[in-house]
């Protein structure tokens, strides 16, 4: 028999298209067709139908745009109607699209197209970020660039300068309201800094300056005034074999004096370093979680029990894990095995950066590794994860994503903008600097083009208030002797805190701000946030997006003092101690 077959509505003859081959429809069909034996008899005519549902075209497409605002039209066939809801408005509620959607704020849509007969589209998310172009300024320094540099203020007033530390000396470019001065030589440099860590050592009131070589040999500077330090060893000294990856401040027993974690590459060598009188020892036992080759550390408290913990970057393909500290100096190990094992292969995890995310109140990670999408590949990429904290309940990684492979020197976590959502800025070795817009603590998209962010020669970066105005610059070091400004006009309001300690820890390490506005909390964490060789204020400012007023603000030191200032005004600097 043969069978014969229409798509146009009609009745199937022997006169209509002949069946010879598998038919393919991408649209909704009426399929009719009957069998003809070589008698020429017909069976009855069959009908079957083949609906797709309907789709739905955006314009423009997801991504990061340089606008204020963005008008998306949607589109779909013309017997459909279009159904959308928007995560930061109406998560839960459906509403049918008429005129084109304006947008003025990063914004996450799920959209969904519906036909005359019911059929639904699969929803699909769309994720778009909105920032201003960054506004730059060189500022000509007239010396060789430097190996590391750092934003601090020395004198805990909450007024930062740029310190750049070079192959022969270490120099401060002060800052003042009006603009940078001309640099002062500080010191010697010793040759071949690998990193920079800045904050008040020995409880003087004054934040003193830590360096490592490339042979994890220490080098520590006190600061005497703001425009002199001294190289001394009796605060804080390892001994000539250390083979040094990280130095990591905490208050380990909350006794509101400030501990050292050492990170030694040597089997057995990492250890707690307590302070008294501020002078720093090691303790007699090591930290046996920790293993021999483990690269970086940070500190945080990542299970909200206002107890300080340590985030370990073990090494080579080994996962990351946190040590949970119990309040008296030890710790118990928690694996990330759950939520890092299906990403890519031969992972080397190498950066992280820890603040809140979200705006839940919880301090979140990101980490960076560099690894293989398959095990056929030979190409390596490097991996984003955005993890969520879950209220001191374990876990949840809610993004992931790959970028091109390039040499980092490390990653940063600010808010540029002040929506209150801080951004991740991948820096470049030699250049390649990526800045990736955090999307409603969701997603992270890549905004280096739309920010003006890329300078193919940039070397060293760290940020802080240099301009006094309240929100932080990028400060970024070009090979050809400029020190480059980058600073956004804020697209949020904010509030600026400068948070003093007491005399075992000056510099507030630990201490927890929580601002509440409306259903969000933002939390920030005095401290060294991430894995770079550079350092960025030790607090930057909270940003807070589009609201009109804050809510309660509830500071939370080390030892559990607690401060609480209600409603404080937007836009200004508070200057808090413990009472």
């Amino acid at each position: 028999a043969q069978i014969y077959y229409t798509i146009d509505g009609s009745e199937p003859t022997p006169q209509s298209s002949l069946y010879e081959k598998p038919l393919k429809f991408t649209s909704d069909t009426s399929l009719r067709y009957m069998a003809v034996d070589r008698f020429g008899n017909r069976e009855a005519p069959q009908r079957a139908f083949f609906n797709f549902p309907p789709q739905v075209s955006v314009w423009p497409p997801p991504g990061v745009y340089e606008s204020k605002e963005l008008i998306l039209y949607l589109r779909t066939g013309e017997s459909g109607n279009i159904f959308y809801k928007i995560a930061n408005i109406s998560p839960d509620i459906w509403i049918q699209y008429g005129t084109p959607l304006r947008i003025s704020q990063d914004t996450i849509l799920q959209v969904q197209a519906v036909d005359q007969g019911q059929a639904k589209s699969e929803p699909i998310e769309l994720r778009y970020g909105l920032v201003t172009p960054l506004k730059r300024g060189d500022i000509r320094v007239g010396y060789d660039p430097p190996q590391v540099m750092f934003v601090n203020d020395l004198e805990l007033f909450g007024e930062p300068s740029c310190f750049l530390i070079g192959e022969q000396q270490i120099s401060v470019l002060p800052f003042t309201s009006t603009g940078p001065k001309e640099p002062i030589k500080l010191a010697n440099s010793p040759s071949s800094v690998d990193w920079v860590r800045s904050w008040d050592f020995d409880g003087d009131g004054l934040a003193d300056i830590l360096l490592r070589d490339q042979q994890g040999q220490l080098h520590y500077f006190a600061t005497q005034t703001r425009t002199s330090i001294k190289k001394e060893t009796g605060v804080f000294a390892v001994g000539s074999d250390a083979k040094v990856q990280a130095v990591v401040p905490l208050d380990a027993d909350g006794d509101g004096v400030l501990d050292l974690f050492v990170l030694d590459a040597r089997q057995g060598e990492s250890r707690l370093w307590k302070q008294s009188a501020g002078r720093f020892s090691p303790q007699k036992d090591a930290l046996r979680e920790v293993e021999a080759g483990a690269f970086d550390a940070l500190s945080g408290d990542w299970n909200d029990d206002r107890k300080a913990d340590l985030l370990i970057l073990p090494g080579g393909t080994k996962l990351p894990y946190l040590l949970y500290g119990d309040g008296k100096g030890g710790f118990q190990a928690y694996t990330l095995k759950g939520v890092l094992e299906n990403v890519g292969v031969d992972v080397e995890w190498r950066w992280a950066a820890r603040t809140d995310v979200d705006a839940d109140g919880d301090l979140d990670l990101v980490l960076v590794g560099r690894g293989r999408k398959e095990e056929t590949s030979t190409v390596k990429v490097l991996f984003v994860v955005m993890l969520h904290q879950l209220t001191g309940q374990g876990w949840k990684r809610v993004f992931t994503t790959e970028v091109l492979d390039r040499e980092l020197r490390g990653v940063m976590l600010s808010d540029p903008d002040l929506d209150g959502y801080p951004d991740l800025g991948l820096v470049g070795k030699t250049g390649g600097t990526l800045w990736m817009k955090n999307i409603l603590g969701e997603s992270l998209l890549d905004a280096t083009s739309a920010v003006g962010l890329s300078w193919p020669d940039a070397g060293p970066m760290a940020m802080g208030d240099l301009s006094r105005v309240g929100f932080p610059s990028f400060a970024v070091w070009g090979r050809n002797g400029f020190l480059r400004l980058f600073s956004e006009p804020p697209r949020g309001k904010f509030i600026r805190l400068v948070i003093r300690g007491n005399r075992g820890n000056r510099s507030a390490i630990g201490t927890k701000s929580l601002l509440k506005s409306g259903a969000r909390t933002f939390l920030r964490e005095v401290g060294i946030s991430s894995t770079s060789p550079d350092q960025s204020e030790l607090l930057l400012p909270i940003g807070l997006g589009d609201v009109e007023a804050a809510g309660d603000l509830t500071i939370v030191w080390s030892d559990g003092q607690k401060r609480e200032i209600p409603t404080p005004e937007l836009g200004k600097t508070l200057v808090l101690s413990p009472q």
